[in-house]
């Protein structure tokens, strides 16, 4: 089960050369907002109840890259059978998803 906080690691540069390599906590409900941003190619709602297909902000072509994008994020595999637009309707959705692997 993953844990509603994740971490990723920045190296800082300095003159172009690494410097220093530190960790970054970050909360796995903006991690979401983020890749669905990155995705729709405008924000993501506000609410986290609504739903991304019915506001026109993502369509079923868009499932398989946000899908994709979660599970390099995450570090998961979607299994096929999971790949119903239903599961991931919404960022709380997709939230119980995460939560449930």
């Amino acid at each position: 089960m993953l844990s509603a906080t994740s971490f990723r690691r920045e190296i800082l540069y300095c003159g172009g050369a690494p410097v220093r390599l530190i960790v970054v906590e970050e909360n796995r409900t903006q991690k979401l907002r983020l890749l669905i941003q990155e995705v729709a190619g405008k924000p993501a709602p506000s609410d986290e109840e609504e739903s991304l297909f019915e506001s026109g902000l993502l369509d079923s072509f868009a499932l398989p890259d946000l899908v994709s994008a979660i599970e390099k994020a995450f570090a998961i595999k979607v299994p096929d059978a999971d790949l119903n637009p239903r599961k991931f309707d919404s960022i709380a959705r997709i939230e119980t998803y995460l939560a449930n692997r």
